[in-house]
């Protein structure tokens, strides 16, 4: 299981982990998140047959603003929209997608389903 963090992410909270992360998941099967804030800009898109392993210190943040683009669905989903993906695994961590500044629509529509606010 390889770090993000030698995968070309930063957990400091400011600097943008998106393609970092994206495109670990193209080319890893794990990946561990050790402690720290990992900021994102946009979708986290997980393909089929991968491991995601947080660190209870391991907070994955949405910037402000990030789900008033459009196009953008989801903090994070699977990458076969059509046909769906499988055996993906995520465990640990924070996922705060709730910001003041991210909209938040019906629950069932919004794209930040399932997530505790930060307020």
């Amino acid at each position: 299981m390889k770090s993000i963090l030698t995968l070309g992410a930063v957990s400091d909270g400011t600097f943008d982990c998106t393609n970092a992360i994206n495109g670990a998941l193209k080319t890893e099967s794990e990946i561990y998140f050790p402690d720290g804030v990992y900021l994102i800009t946009g979708e986290i898109i997980i393909p089929s047959n991968r491991k995601l392993m947080l660190s209870d210190g391991a907070e994955i943040y949405c910037a402000d603003n990030c789900f008033n683009k459009s196009g953008v669905r989801a903090m994070i989903t699977n990458s076969d929209y059509i046909n769906g993906n499988e055996n993906i695994y995520i465990e640990g961590g924070k996922f705060n997608g709730n910001n003041k500044n991210n909209r938040r629509e019906d629950w069932a529509k919004g794209p930040n389903q399932g997530l505790t606010p930060t307020l």
